[in-house]
């Protein structure tokens, strides 16, 4: 058996999203070359041969609905890869686009990940110490609805430090890390055997540097 075989994307139905440059555009061309049918999701062209790049801001429901209306009805994995930098004046837009965003496309897609799927991440080494942090992002965490979530976002700007001291990006990704965490054994992925995982890659140079 080769590699090829043993990873088994061989005529499998992926989404990956962010899929236009970076690390999810070099994933998307792993897939493609393991035999996958991978549907690109970006706000920019994917330059790859993939079956269709659907495009949409990732940190507005009603456009996330709209690409999903535009997905598979069956996915037997999905990468949640796309994301934003630290930038000044954008707090609340990296955690719409890192966090919430990204959960409420991971549920909403759910349904549609077939039994012994699975869901996959990009967190970050600066999501480590979420453990520490739960006062806050256990707040969060508990807000379901993406209306919710958004809410507490709008009432704690000043809130998503780290260690004391402001940080919305690695606030975003310590969301993601204990999100993941919190579903390892949650039934609706268990029940179904859905694996749920996340990497938490170090600096790397990518054009979101």
């Amino acid at each position: 058996m080769d590699i090829k075989d043993l990873l088994g994307y061989e005529g499998k139905t992926v989404v990956i999203t962010g899929a236009a440059s970076g690390m999810a555009h070099c994933a998307t061309e792993l897939l493609l070359s393991l035999g996958a049918k991978v549907y690109a999701v970006d706000m920019n062209d994917c330059d790859l041969p993939v079956e269709t790049t659907i495009k949409g801001n990732l940190a507005e429901k009603a456009a996330i609905d709209t690409v999903c209306d535009q997905l598979p009805e069956k996915i037997d994995v999905l990468f949640m890869c796309h994301g934003v930098g630290l930038k000044p004046g954008r707090e609340k837009f990296i955690n719409m686009v890192n966090f919430v965003g990204q959960r409420y496309m991971v549920e909403k897609l759910l349904p549609r990940i077939v039994d012994n799927g699975s869901v996959t991440f990009i967190s970050s080494t600066g999501g480590y110490g979420w453990t520490g942090n739960m006062k806050n992002v256990g707040d969060i965490l508990s807000k379901a609805t993406f209306e919710e979530a958004e809410a507490w976002l709008d009432g704690h700007i000043d809130m998503f430090s780290v260690d004391g001291a402001p940080d919305p990006y690695q606030f975003s990704k310590q969301c993601v890390s204990a999100y993941v965490k919190s579903k390892t054994r949650s039934q609706e992925f268990i029940g179904r055997k859905v694996r749920i995982n996340a990497i938490g890659p170090s600096f790397t140079e990518t054009p979101l540097i």
